[in-house]
């Protein structure tokens, strides 16, 4: 066994493992702010401006529905402004203006702290528990479906119960408290004081609607004899915008929309402050389509969309025609129509089934206007069109807003007598005529709507069949679609039976006298193809040579060169769907090659793939070039590409799943562009098996499986889904997850944590590229108190009995580690005549090894090789593997034993030359452990005598660094000696070597 070619491989291999361990060390920071954070709240509702600043940032950003908050976030709201949370235990916080919340978790324990401001807390059932800062103490809440209020300022905080009873702990103490009653710090205590009224209408948190007549607002209290009402736009009563001294115990005021708190006032003495917001009775206004709207369509089936607005209230009822829906969460309604008429609509808010409808409002929902007739283009009207042998005429007209055109050809200008009748989808054709004369065409357009125009005025036109003499002949006028087509020109034979030698002089001129020649040639047939330089009117002959005879000119021709009509305006259909194809890049060569390096690097091969379509369109006829543009919205303000094509063909490279909009242009072989085409809409989708995410199979915990203990670590895992990228595991304690105890994702098929003693239900969320999802099936576990061991009867002598005590005071995890050494080595291999020693030893080690605790006990296993130079290309080396067996004896004390497998090298001189022999060992290995602990680390000295051919001994010194977080260094000491008997000849090698460790749980 060559060790020195093995180095090579070694060496990049231990870098790119010491990159992948950095990776693992500080992989939780880079995904801090990703996915893998817990949710402790989720925002529900904001109006106007809220803010909100994660954990330890610096910075404020605008708050949204939808977010979640976290450890130790804040949310803030301005004046004017409202907000409400629901936290991750089923309790919902609607927070006044004007106030700053924390948010932080302890275990499974949330808390809020009024930093100021003004909340209202709904805590839901006393199987919640939830702690709250009240001035420097914190309160655990467990409540009975109670209702709180909390007041913050200037430092001074207030609880109020608004409804139910709470239990309350704090320094070890418990206090019960129950509606109308409010808690205060006053000094070290909290102190349960009664109010002086009991509200009862509007309670805290109350909507109240006012209509456009009656403004006044009731309210309504108990327990008082002289009290003062109090109405004011802030928490503080700093601006009391109502106060009266009353003699009864209700009243109503006139109030505005908006805000307001209020309480009664006796002497010195206040009820409990409660918020009341007054809304309008009708609150949604309509805003598309506009009143009155006269709305067109061209398609059987076409959509509108409705739009409101409303600043209260986010879920809607909409009524169209006395059909009603059902809108949550949005302000619009897409609406479906395949008929004309009139629509009436209205919306209201799903606020109570009493809510005010808005004013209603009418959309009309007519046809088009029929398109007008559309025009002939060409031929023009009693234009001669000269068709050659084998080609064809051309008849081109305008159109717009058309599904089809019924084009009829025909002898006679009443149309009785037609040659050619067909509907046509494009507004051209290229029509073979089968004999030469007068005719007449029209056009007639049919419309999406199937509703037809009425016909074109019939053009005349004259058709020349060529296919025998001179041609052109004088005075024809010939349309070329190019500058570069040919024109063919042909005259009478004179070759005869007799006379076959005859040539001929082609001569082209702009005048008729020939006194320039544009293009002159001489051939031996009676035809020949040029192509003209300009268009124009030009003169042609032919000058007839025939030997023995004076050579004669034949009569100037007139012929007059003119361009095909200008291009028109494109016609695109209206929408195009087209399924976007997925191409992975990586070829199958590639694929063998990555999956070797995706042993080492497992991101090399990830999934690279791009996504491929192509666009069509009807060719135009007679085109240089199409210019494309596709945009992202109907405005054509975002543009997407911009290009210049040749065919009526284009191919979209890495374009997204979604809706675009595109139009085209043409240019001719004149250079002549056409208008831009309508604006089409492109819907672009991925295929549906693309799409498509494989289950997960909860593996661990198994179904109603129990574990032992007040708290205890749990391993979850579960099989992997060969299309998923993420994972989100769900935890709960109900079977229907009402409310989540816990929430992780994760990228792996696994994930530990620990959890307290109950019953859980637990569930995987797998996630595809496409953030398709699927959920698995639902799986229970338990932690269950311990329970308590039989009593046995006391031997009588208790001699030679060990007692063992707790295992560990840390229980040890599974984990993998890298271990890299730095050693100062010698080898020697004493034959009876020689010594074979390492010269100039460079010493190589690494050391790969895993943790792993089972229902049998605990196991090491570790991979080792060490090599080092000895002679030339010679290396010595030992490569070993080996599992032990760990056992406590106490929880410092550790006994480990095992079996394993060596493979090393021996030599002996052959002549001049050393020569290597590879040997195998069976290796039993027996050690023992010392652990101390000091603070956070750890040290661990370990002897250990290894039994086989290759025996070794070794004294290994361990110091592991914060060794209770999931990744930690390590650092060592230690010395090793192998030695062997081999062929009447001792074998040593012996090691100082110091090592850095580096350790992953998992």
């Amino acid at each position: 066994m060559n060790y020195k070619k093995l180095d090579y491989f070694l060496i990049p291999f231990t870098f790119i493992c010491f990159l992948i361990s950095s990776y693992y060390l500080v992989a939780d920071q880079l995904t801090l702010t990703n996915e893998i954070r817990e949710s402790i709240a989720k925002i529900t509702q904001t109006t106007n401006t809220v803010r909100t600043k994660r954990g330890t940032s610096l910075f404020w950003k605008n708050a949204h529905m939808g977010e979640d908050l976290d450890q130790s976030d804040q949310i803030y709201t301005h004046q004017g402004s409202t907000a409400k949370i629901a936290l991750s235990d089923g309790a919902k916080i609607n927070i006044s203006q004007s106030t700053l919340l924390s948010l932080s978790q302890f275990s499974k324990t949330n808390e809020i702290s009024v930093e100021k401001g003004f909340i209202i807390a709904e805590l839901g059932d006393s199987k919640k528990e939830i702690s709250i800062k009240l001035g420097d103490k914190t309160l655990r809440l467990q409540s009975n479906k109670a209702k709180v209020q909390i007041t913050t300022e200037n430092n001074q905080s207030s609880l109020s119960i608004l409804d139910g009873s709470v239990s309350i702990s704090h320094d070890n103490k418990e206090t019960t408290g129950s509606k109308g009653q409010i808690l205060k710090q006053k000094g070290k205590n909290i102190e349960v004081e009664n109010t002086i009224a009991q509200i009862d209408f509007p309670t805290s948190g109350a909507r109240v609607f006012i209509g456009d007549k009656t403004k006044k607002v009731a309210f309504k209290w108990s327990g008082t004899k002289s009290p003062i009402i109090q109405i004011a736009k802030d928490y503080n009563f700093k601006r009391i915008i109502q106060r009266k001294s009353l003699t009864k115990n209700n009243i109503e005021l006139p109030l505005m929309t908006g805000q307001y708190y209020w309480r009664i006032v006796e002497g010195n003495k206040t009820s409990l402050t409660h918020r009341l917001e007054v809304l309008p009775e009708v609150s949604t206004t309509l805003t598309s389509a506009f009143d009155k709207e006269e709305i067109e369509f061209l398609n059987k089936e076409s959509s509108l969309l409705l739009t409101w607005v409303d600043q209260y209230f986010n879920d809607f009822e909409i009524e169209i025609n006395g059909k009603r829906e059902i809108v949550s969460g949005k302000n619009f309604f897409n609406f479906i129509y395949s008929r004309e008429g009139i629509y009436n609509w209205k919306v209201r808010p799903l606020n109570s089934p009493a809510s005010k409808w808005s004013k209603e409002g009418i959309f009309i929902v007519k046809n088009p206007p029929l398109p007008p007739p559309v025009n002939l283009i060409t031929p023009e009207n009693d234009h001669e069109i000269i068709v050659f042998p084998n080609s064809k005429a051309e008849f081109r007209w305008s159109g717009r807003n058309s599904d089809r055109y019924l084009l009829e050809i025909s002898k006679d200008q009443n149309f009785k007598d037609i040659v050619f009748s067909n509907t046509l989808t494009t507004n051209s054709i290229l029509f073979r005529m089968k004999k030469s004369g007068k005719y007449f065409w029209r056009v007639k357009l049919i419309d999406p709507l199937n509703r037809e125009t009425e016909y074109s005025k019939a053009n005349i036109v004259h058709i020349n069949l060529y296919d025998t003499s001179s041609i052109p002949r004088d005075g024809t006028k010939l349309v070329i679609n190019r500058p570069s087509k040919k024109v063919q020109f042909k005259w009478e034979d004179l070759r005869t039976r007799d006379q076959r030698v005859v040539s001929y002089q082609f001569e082209l001129s702009k005048d008729s006298n020939f006194k320039s020649i544009e293009k002159s040639a001489s051939v031996r047939t009676n035809s020949i193809e040029v192509s003209v330089p300009q268009i124009g009117t030009y003169y042609w002959r032919t000058k007839v040579e025939i030997p023995g005879k004076e050579a004669y000119y034949g009569s100037p021709q007139r012929v007059t060169i003119s361009p095909t009509p200008p291009p028109v305006r494109p016609i695109l259909d209206d929408e195009v769907e087209i399924e976007l194809k997925i191409n992975s890049i990586f070829n199958s060569i590639k694929n063998i090659f990555t999956k070797i390096i995706d042993l080492i690097i497992p991101s090399v091969s990830a999934s690279e793939e791009t996504t491929q379509a192509t666009i069509r369109w009807k060719k135009v006829v007679d085109t240089k070039k199409y210019y494309l543009e596709i945009y992202k919205d109907p405005e054509l303000k975002e543009i997407v590409i911009k290009e210049e094509v040749s065919e009526n063909a284009f191919k979209l490279n890495n374009f997204e799943e979604g809706i675009y909009y595109w139009r085209i242009s043409t240019l001719d072989h004149w250079n002549r562009k056409s208008e831009f085409s309508n604006i089409s809409k492109l819907i672009l989708k991925l295929p549906e098996e693309v799409k498509k995410i494989e289950n997960v199979k909860l593996n661990l915990p198994s179904n109603n499986s129990t574990y032992r203990g007040e708290k205890r670590r749990i391993r979850f895992r579960w099989s992997k889904s060969s299309q998923a990228v993420k994972y989100q595991l769900i935890v709960s304690k109900d079977i229907n997850f009402e409310t989540t105890y816990l929430m992780r994702t994760a990228t792996k098929n696994l994930y530990n944590i620990s959890l307290s003693k109950g019953k859980y239900f637990w569930k995987v969320t797998s996630f595809n590229k496409y953030n398709r999802s699927i959920e698995s099936k639902v799986s229970s576990f338990q932690i269950a108190p311990k329970k308590d061991p039989p009593t046995l009867a006391q031997p009588k002598e208790a001699k030679n009995i060990l007692i063992f005590k707790d295992k560990s005071s840390f229980k040890e995890r599974d984990h993998l580690y890298f271990r890299y050494d730095f050693t100062l080595s010698s080898a020697k291999q004493e034959h009876q005549s020689y010594t074979v020693n390492a010269k100039d030893p460079i010493f190589t080690s690494i050391e790969i090894g895993n943790f792993s605790e089972t229902n049998w006990g605990d196991f090491n296993s570790q991979l080792r090789r060490f090599s080092g130079k000895v002679f030339e290309d010679q290396s010595y080396g030992v490569l070993s593997i080996q599992s032990t067996y760990q056992y406590a004896l106490t929880k410092s004390l550790f006994l480990n034993a095992g079996l394993g497998f060596s493979k090393f090298s021996s030599y002996q001189r052959d002549v001049n030359t050393v020569v290597s022999v590879d040997q195998t060992s069976i290796l039993l290995p027996i050690s023992i452990q010392y652990n101390s602990v000091f603070l956070e680390n750890r040290n661990r000295l370990r002897f250990e005598y290894t039994i086989g051919k290759l025996s070794s001994m070794k004294l290994i010194n361990t110091f592991d660094f914060n060794y209770k977080k999931n990744k930690f260094f390590s650092v060592g000491l230690g010395y090793e000696k192998y030695s062997a008997s081999v062929e009447s000849s001792d074998f040593t090698i012996s090691n100082m070597m110091s090592f850095l460790r580096y350790n992953i749980r998992y």
